[in-house]
């Protein structure tokens, strides 16, 4: 999922969390890590309503989320499928 494809950095001004898209033909994975002890609300302005969670430090795997404001808790790892 995440060893082929294109990269994509993305909101690179963000002080306080890493956010990515990696691409293949086949799917496109929005990764966040929030480097923060804070929680974080990252919005991101992509061609995608929702995300759906594939891995979460959080707990969260099979959530379906909204991608234009995704709640992050205090150093969470998110990886997700644009759908």
């Amino acid at each position: 999922m995440l060893i082929a494809g294109d990269y994509a950095p993305i909101n690179e001004d963000a002080q306080d969390y890493l956010a990515f898209l990696r691409r293949t033909e086949e799917q496109t994975c929005l990764v966040v890590l929030n480097m923060s002890e804070r929680p974080q609300a990252a919005h991101f302005d992509l061609p995608f309503d929702k995300v759906a969670c594939l891995f979460s430090s959080r707990e969260r795997e099979g959530a379906v989320l909204d991608v234009a404001e995704l709640h992050l808790r205090p150093f969470e790892v998110f990886i997700g499928q644009l759908v």
